[in-house]
């Protein structure tokens, strides 16, 4: 696991225009390469801008590989999940990663139902942290 050299102050990234925001994504950990991006509430039509304009950012810093901490989200609809599709495959094509972590039961069972965990990589899966590798998939809908 990666140390950040730099650990910036956790100040949210959240666009003045969004007041009454239910989302908040703060970088909690980034050095040059490496960044790790926390989502706080409900990731849908009205918020998912905001964490697509922060893994973007990322990107933009040269920061490819970075780990995206969904354990203080609270929602995720299909806005949320082409959010998290899109960004995965922004990240490929830079030859980095983007790493799901803190996956809840809830967003595990949407990401199952949808087979996106088969597509999109995840570092633990509920009540069995990094069972299977760094990035064990999640298992199928019918064998939960």
């Amino acid at each position: 696991m990666w140390q950040p050299d730099i650990v910036p102050p956790t100040t949210p990234i959240t666009p003045s225009t969004m007041e009454g925001c239910l989302l908040e994504v703060t970088v909690t950990a980034a050095d040059a390469t490496n960044a790790t991006v926390r989502v706080q509430g409900e990731m849908d039509l009205a918020t998912a801008e905001l964490v697509t304009a922060a893994l973007d950012s990322q990107l933009t810093a040269g920061r490819r590989f970075v780990r995206l901490d969904l354990s203080a989200l609270r929602f995720l609809d299909g806005t949320g999940l082409d959010v998290l599709v899109r960004a995965h495959n922004r990240f490929l094509a830079e030859r980095g990663s983007l790493v799901l972590t803190g996956v809840g039961t809830r967003v595990a069972r949407l990401l199952s139902i949808t087979h996106l965990d088969e597509a999109l990589l995840v570092a633990d899966r509920p009540g069995q942290v990094g069972r299977g590798g760094p990035y064990s998939a999640l298992p199928p809908a019918s064998a939960q």
